[in-house]
């Protein structure tokens, strides 16, 4: 579970506090879950992330495929850089 943990990204200190609540035993469950549920929460959050830079990476790939890019769009306004 640590090895998972740690390359998903989660940090040095987290791990710590974990192990730590394991060593504690079944009196840190709900802990545990909680602090797993957190980071899971904040993975799932990095994945929207980055599908969202994926999904306009590929649209701008496709526009220097199809020669759309040449018509000067504006990547900002075309994706609402700025809303996010």
């Amino acid at each position: 579970m640590i090895i998972c943990l740690r390359h998903s990204g989660v940090s040095v200190e987290k791990l710590v506090e974990y192990v730590e609540l394991l060593k504690q035993g079944d009196a840190t469950l709900q802990a545990r879950e909680n602090l797993l549920v957190e980071q899971r929460d904040l993975l799932l959050e990095k994945q929207r992330n980055l599908q969202r830079s994926i999904d306009r990476l590929s649209h701008k790939i496709s526009l220097y495929q199809s020669g759309e890019i040449r018509q000067n769009k504006n990547y900002f306004e075309e994706y609402r850089i700025m809303d996010d």
